[in-house]
C-alpha cells in the first residue's frame, strides 16, 4: 500500500499524523471553531501497512465525530460507541486512564467538618470526587444545568461519563460495540485486513454494517442484534432481489462470528442463518453441467476466436481461467486488465461493484 494516503501527514522527524480541514458548512456556521482537526497516530515509517490503515480509520472516526458533536448537541443522536470514543478522547488529552483515582477514598468529612478544618488551616487530603472534579472540572458546570432542569448535552454527558470513569476502577466487558467486537476478532485471528483474505473480510463487515449500524452486544441485547441481522438480510435483498442464500450467509459469516466472540454472551453459539431465527431465500440447488465432448470445445473455442465480441471473448477468458460470470463482472478496466504488456495479461482482484 502506497503512503501517500489522504489526510495522512509526515513530520520532519518521520512521525506520521492525521490532519484534515474542517467542513466549510461547518466553519461558516460557528466562526470560532478550529479550522483544522489534526491527531498524532503514534507511527511513523516503521510501521506496517496494517498498523497505518487501523490508526487512520480511527482518526476518521474521530474526526467525524467532531464534525457530529459541532453540528449536533442531543446525546440520543449519538450511538453508544460514539459516547465511549468520546470519553477516551477526553481521559486521552487530559493524561488520565480509567480508574485513575479509583484507589483513593471517597470523602470522609460533612460539609461542616470541611469548612472548619480549612478555616483552621487543617491540612485536609483530597479525595476520590475532589481529584476526579479537579481533573474534569467542567462537571461543576453540569452539576448547575441539572439543578436548572436542563437537559445535558452530548459534551456534558461525554464530561459526566469521564468524571466517573477516573473513579471506576476498570471492569471486565460485560458488553461490547459491535466494532469492538470485530477489532478483537480481527485482532486475535491475526487478520491483515490490508491485504487479500484479510482485506475481503473486512470490507464484508463494513458493508454489513451499512445496514445495520454499530450497536451493543450483551446479555440483554439478543433480540436487537437479530432485528439488525434481519435488516441487513431485507435491505440486501431490496437492493439486489435475485441475491441467493448462500451470498448473504458469506456476508455475514465473519459478521456473526465476532458476535459469537464476545464474552458471557451465552446467546451468542445460538446465533445461526439456519432455521427460523431469520428470513433468508431458500438455497438454490446448485446447476449440474454437463461435461463437452471433443467437437463441442472445438466449435466452442473456434467460435470464441473468429467472433471476438465481447461475449464470447468473455467466455473464452472464463474457460481459460475457470472463472464464473460474477468474476468477470467485477474486472475494472484501468486497474485489472494489462493486455498491452510486454506479455498481455488480466489480474482478477476486481473491485467490489460488478459492471454491466
Amino acid at each position: 500500500m502506497s503512503r501517500k494516503m489522504l489526510y495522512l501527514s509526515e513530520r520532519k522527524n518521520g512521525d506520521y499524523r492525521y490532519v484534515r480541514d474542517y467542513p466549510t458548512k461547518l466553519l461558516s456556521a460557528i466562526p470560532s471553531h478550529p479550522k483544522q482537526f489534526s491527531k498524532e497516530l503514534g507511527l511513523n515509517k516503521s510501521c506496517s501497512d496494517s498498523e497505518l490503515l487501523t490508526a487512520m480509520e480511527a482518526a476518521t472516526r474521530l474526526y467525524d465525530l467532531r464534525v457530529k458533536t459541532a453540528s449536533n448537541s442531543d446525546p440520543n443522536a449519538f450511538s453508544e460507541s460514539e459516547l465511549k470514543m468520546a470519553v477516551e478522547e477526553v481521559l486521552r488529552q487530559r493524561n488520565l486512564k480509567v480508574g485513575e483515582y479509583a484507589h483513593v477514598p471517597e470523602k470522609q468529612y460533612t460539609e461542616e467538618e470541611w469548612k472548619r478544618a480549612m478555616e483552621h488551616g487543617a491540612n485536609i487530603v483530597p479525595d476520590r470526587y475532589d481529584l476526579a472534579e479537579q481533573a474534569i472540572p467542567e462537571v461543576e458546570d453540569v452539576g448547575y444545568a441539572e439543578q436548572r432542569g436542563e437537559k445535558l448535552t452530548f459534551k456534558q454527558q461525554v464530561y459526566v461519563d469521564a468524571w466517573k470513569a477516573v473513579q471506576t476502577a476498570p471492569k471486565f466487558q460485560k458488553k461490547q460495540t459491535m466494532r469492538e467486537a470485530w477489532a478483537r476478532y480481527v485482532a486475535d485471528n491475526k487478520l491483515d485486513t490490508t491485504k487479500r483474505d484479510g482485506k475481503d473480510k473486512q470490507q464484508r463487515f463494513e458493508r454489513v454494517l451499512k445496514y445495520t449500524g454499530d450497536f451493543t452486544i450483551s446479555q440483554e441485547t439478543r433480540e436487537d442484534v437479530q432485528d439488525r441481522i434481519q435488516s441487513f438480510i431485507y435491505g440486501k435483498r431490496q437492493d439486489n432481489p435475485s441475491i441467493t442464500a448462500q451470498a448473504i450467509k458469506r456476508e455475514l459469516r465473519e459478521f456473526i462470528a465476532a458476535i459469537r466472540y464476545v464474552p458471557r454472551v451465552d446467546w451468542g453459539d445460538r446465533l445461526k442463518l439456519s432455521g427460523n431465527a431469520f428470513q433468508i431465500p431458500k438455497d438454490e440447488k446448485p446447476v449440474k453441467g454437463r461435461t463437452l465432448s471433443d467437437d463441442e470445445l472445438r466449435l466452442f473455442f473456434s467460435t470464441c476466436i473468429n467472433k471476438a465480441d465481447p461475449k464470447w471473448t468473455a467466455l473464452l477468458l472464463m474457460a481459460h481461467a475457470g472463472l464464473g460470470t460474477k468474476e468477470i463482472m467485477r474486472l475494472r478496466e484501468d486497474k485489472d486488465l494489462f493486455l498491452d504488456a510486454k506479455y498481455p495479461h488480466v489480474i482478477f482482484r476486481g473491485g467490489d461493484e460488478e459492471r454491466s
